[in-house]
């Protein structure tokens, strides 16, 4: 066999070893490539595609719409004004303590950062054993207002002020007909913060600040009037203090 012979039949050789290694190398692959194809399905298209919901979380706008009602109640502490929170220089036995206040509004929720009505407020005043071996025997102020509450809510919860302006008139009675009192106009700056507990329905702690604008301290005396400009040792007119729980909830919208 000569040289070119003998190089012929070693390529005839060398290319049946490749067609050999060729297919056993597909074979081997076949198998995976049918399991991927299982593994993977071509998706349906009849089939509807999954979508994610876009929009506010849930409880962020439902319920939080038309009548609102709400109801607090707690403790009342008294801040002084035109007049002094007891009689000067007495110690706690003149002074006009913290008592029970309680309060209601009425509103219209225009939309969840918004509501407008109205409100009543009544609080009362612990009298110092001073004050009550002085004839003084109950305390109390009764304010009515118009209100408007900005609110910035917070997934379930709700930030909020009322902003009120209104009527009031304090009153520190004495046995008989006899009484201390001062009346006028008065505002309200009241942070709330409420927790939706269902759709409808919340819960949460308030602070309502009542600013008197009170000028005139009138005394009844045995069915007789007498009013006069307050000084700072009256025991009126003063401001209030009213925080406790709050709780109320949404209707109608």
């Amino acid at each position: 066999m000569n040289a070119t012979t003998f190089a012929r039949v070693l390529g005839r050789r060398s290319l049946r070893a490749a067609s050999m290694t060729t297919a056993a190398v597909v074979g081997a692959a076949a198998p995976m490539v049918a399991s991927a194809q299982e593994v993977r399905p071509r998706p349906d298209p009849a089939e509807p595609v999954p979508t994610v919901a876009v929009g506010p979380a849930p409880g962020f706008d439902r319920g939080r719409r038309g009548v609102q009602l709400e109801f607090q109640a707690g403790a009342t502490a008294c801040m002084p004004s035109n007049g002094a929170c007891g009689i000067g220089g007495t110690g706690l036995g003149g002074a006009t303590l913290p008592s029970f206040g309680m309060g209601i509004n009425v509103g219209w929720r225009v939309n969840p950062f918004f509501m407008v009505g109205g409100g009543y407020r009544f609080g009362m005043f612990h009298l110092g054993s001073d004050l009550q071996d002085a004839g003084y025997q109950f305390a109390h102020q009764n304010s009515f207002y118009a209100l408007a509450r900005p609110i910035f809510p917070v997934s379930r919860v709700d930030i909020g002020i009322d902003l009120g302006a209104g009527y009031s008139i304090q009153i520190f009675e004495r046995s008989g007909d006899n009484r201390t009192y001062s009346q006028g106009f008065s505002l309200l700056l009241g942070p709330t913060i409420d927790v939706f507990l269902t759709d409808r329905f919340f819960i949460g702690a308030k602070v309502d600040f009542l600013l008197n604008a009170h000028f005139r301290r009138c005394e009844v005396s045995d069915g007789s009037t007498s009013c006069a400009s307050p000084g700072a040792t009256d025991i009126a007119p003063v401001h209030q203090v009213i925080y406790g729980v709050h709780v109320g909830g949404t209707f109608g919208g």
